[in-house]
């Protein structure tokens, strides 16, 4: 199968993958709340909730949160920083932006972080950091031998919790795990409040300065929730034109083409928007009702499954925040298996296209990599956090009934 051709997204959507977007009710919750020391009530909630004594500082996006993480570490021109290939490519970009060099390490075929035997190869004398992403809502049970390593060889480990807010290890919050940690609240992310990122430091780092903050109404993001809310409602041919020509921007049926016309660089790192410090503090206060029923809901639909030829999420408990859920297909079954999903309304995604893959990139690839290439091709992200119990047993008959 063409690895170019992706499964457009649902013409009707019964159920989306990541279904967490600030609602009509949010909105008017913003706009009666006064914009006084909104960040600070943020923070507070944020630093309570990670049960954090370091200070937290609230960024424009989870890229600017990394790059001012490299900032701290003294990143800078030649030095090495070591990340999974199987990543989003704003990753890359913020180490690129810092002049340093991305080292692309191959990925555990199952959980997606960093596989620990390709990092201790490509470990050189030139690693200044390495940056451990957590995928799929889950902290691996290879974390620790990671941070093993890293603490072996001297080298700081930036703790990339964007996708795993919710999730822990040990009792420690992903984000807490490395010596200085990055959080992001974007549209793919646990908590969404209109973007923005967290820089999570310990008390060895000073609190580094942000140029002044931008732009920030809530009107503005008022009518990016519009937008939103009009690309899920018209079909995919609709949502490519609008998406080319209002705002470009990688939607999930357009993959391929959003990657080759993201532009090169990054914005520099700037405080998080008002509005969306007040969302992140009511949804930060909401987040362990939250997680608690994700696991609740991805268990029931893991029971539905568990007959069926195909992988299961394979973290749970307290590692796993129930965010997202990942089945493992074989091959020959994710390309029909998606588009089987997405003509019923279900919407589907593969997550990360990977980096080593991506013509930007492949230049930071010096190893092979079987891991992520054997994950990639049998990943396929299906809808569960908002599933109502029938939704549920649907998408578990569906999926069943293309299997038989």
């Amino acid at each position: 199968m063409n690895d170019t051709r992706y499964v457009p997204m649902p013409a009707r959507l019964r159920a989306a993958v990541y279904d967490d977007a600030p609602t009509t009710l949010d909105l008017l919750r913003l706009a009666r709340r006064p914009h006084q020391n909104t960040p600070a009530a943020a923070t507070r909630a944020l630093a309570r909730h990670l049960a954090s004594p370091d200070p937290v500082l609230l960024t424009d996006s989870g890229t600017s949160a990394l790059a001012l993480a490299l900032r701290c570490l003294g990143i800078g021109a030649e030095d090495e920083v070591a990340v999974a290939t199987f990543n989003c490519p704003q990753v890359v970009d913020a180490i690129l932006a810092a002049d340093a060099v991305p080292v692309l390490v191959d990925s555990d075929p199952v959980t997606g972080t960093l596989d620990p035997t390709s990092l201790a190869r490509a470990i050189t004398g030139r690693t200044r950091a390495i940056v451990l992403t957590h995928q799929f809502g889950a902290v691996a049970d290879s974390t620790g031998e990671l941070l093993n390593l890293a603490r072996s060889a001297a080298i700081p480990v930036i703790d990339d919790a964007a996708q795993a807010l919710g999730a822990s290890l040990h009792d420690i919050p992903a984000g807490r795990l490395g010596d200085i940690g990055v959080l992001s609240f974007g549209r793919t992310k646990p908590v969404n409040c209109f973007g923005g990122g967290a820089l999570l430091l310990t008390s060895r780092f000073q609190t580094p300065q942000l140029a002044p903050p931008g732009r920030d109404t809530v009107r503005r993001h008022a009518l990016t929730l519009g937008y939103e809310r009009l690309l899920r409602a018209r079909g995919p041919a609709a949502r490519r034109v609008l998406s080319r020509v209002l705002a470009p921007r990688p939607l999930l049926h357009d993959v391929a083409e959003a990657l080759a016309a993201r532009p090169a660089g990054t914005d520099p790192p700037r405080p998080m928007a008002s509005v969306s410090a007040m969302l992140l503090e009511h949804r930060i206060r909401e987040l362990p009702r939250n997680v608690t029923r994700w696991r609740r809901r991805a268990e029931a639909l893991a029971e539905l499954l568990e007959e069926l030829p195909i992988g299961l999420p394979a973290t749970r408990g307290k590692q796993w925040s129930g965010a997202s859920f990942v089945l493992r297909v074989p091959p020959e079954h994710r390309w029909p298996l998606g588009a089987f999903l997405s003509s019923r309304g279900f919407q589907t995604s593969w997550v990360h296209y990977p980096l080593h893959r991506q013509r930007r990139y492949a230049r930071y690839a010096h190893q092979e990599h079987p891991g992520s290439e054997h994950l990639w091709r049998r990943t396929l992200l299906i809808p569960c956090r908002s599933l109502t119990p029938a939704r549920r047993v649907h998408l578990a008959a569906l999926i069943r009934e293309y299997f038989q």
